[in-house]
């Protein structure tokens, strides 16, 4: 499966239907699979700010499924990460530092504590003005794709009455 990438996007990730997630540029057409290890479900993840150890931290997958992948993302002070589209919706999450976002040709800053969504295949830039670490997640399921049906939970009328 590959999605929509919107125009000016000089990179894209594709998402192939045994869920391996290729990466690559745009013009050449080469795309490189992407190994990835991520914590086991249920297990507690520390995303907390990486403080004096962001100097030797790198970019890791925290969680990858079929329906979503969440990874801390590392950008050292000065580095930028080229325009580039996602394979899905994204939620941004500034934890640490200070992150120059570029989308829709507007510039905006994410600070600690600030969070952002862009949709599905939305070109964009990113430049760290202070070492920093955003919690992204990527998700695949599009808005008219069936939910699995371990997610559908029956209906029920709501009861206003708290529980207590």
């Amino acid at each position: 499966m590959t999605h929509n990438i919107g125009p000016g996007a000089d990179h894209v990730f594709l998402r192939r239907p045994a869920g391996k997630i290729e990466t690559g540029k745009i013009e050449t057409g080469k795309f490189e699979t992407m190994g990835i290890e991520h914590e086991p479900s249920g297990k507690i993840i520390d995303i907390r700010p990486l403080g004096t150890k962001i100097d030797a931290a790198r970019t890791s997958t925290l969680v990858k499924t079929p329906a979503f992948e969440l990874l801390r993302l590392v950008i050292h002070k000065g580095r930028e990460i080229s325009q580039h589209a996602a394979p899905g919706d994204l939620i941004i999450q500034c934890l640490e530092g200070e992150i120059e976002f570029t989308s829709k040709g507007k510039l905006s800053v994410l600070h600690a504590g600030d969070l952002m969504y862009l949709p599905n295949g939305e070109p964009h830039s990113l430049k760290a003005t202070y070492n920093s670490s955003l919690l992204v997640t990527i998700l695949f399921i599009e808005a008219d794709d069936e939910p699995p049906a371990e997610f559908l939970v029956p209906s029920t009328p709501h009861d206003p009455t708290p529980a207590y």
